[in-house]
């Protein structure tokens, strides 16, 4: 599996620090510790890789191209089950099954971004009486370059 973190540090600092020395010192450090292979000693930890400092920088390194694929499914809760409760779980299972699935070349980051959502003008009859349904239009955006083939990308993930 490959996960990507946003980090964020806070420096206390008095009125004679230059906040940009301070910014610049920082992430010249995190860059190193990330680059060097040191947080590979972690159990489990293969490879690390300082991605930058910008949502810009994450898009370039991990696929200058995207392709978003749209999906549709039901859910049916128990009469107590709400949306709140169940949501988020279900849309982070779906990316998992497909990071785990789709394992084609050119590909940098698959993400559930943007939110499923609830399509409230359709409505789904549940299998046992008294159960609730619900009908979400799910997303997930592949990050990619150019090697990637937007047709296999969707072929994979809906597979």
């Amino acid at each position: 599996n490959c996960y990507v973190y946003k980090g964020e540090t806070t420096v206390l600092h008095d009125e004679s620090a230059d906040p940009a020395d301070i910014e610049a010192a920082v992430l010249s450090s995190i860059e190193d510790t990330i680059s060097s292979g040191e947080l590979t000693s972690i159990d489990t930890v293969e490879k690390t890789t300082y991605l930058g400092d910008s949502l810009d920088d994450v898009t370039d390194a991990l696929g200058p191209l995207e392709t978003t694929v749209d999906y549709y499914y039901t859910v049916e809760t128990t009469p107590d089950g709400a949306p709140d409760a169940f949501a988020t779980e279900i849309e982070s299972g779906i990316l998992e099954g497909i990071t785990d699935d789709v394992s084609l070349s050119g590909i940098g980051a698959i993400t559930s971004s943007p939110p499923d959502s609830e399509l409230t003008e359709f409505s789904c009859l549940p299998e046992v009486e008294g159960n609730n349904c619900y009908v979400y239009k799910g997303e997930t955006t592949v990050l990619h370059d150019e090697s990637a083939d937007p047709a296999d990308i969707e072929a994979a993930v809906l597979s």
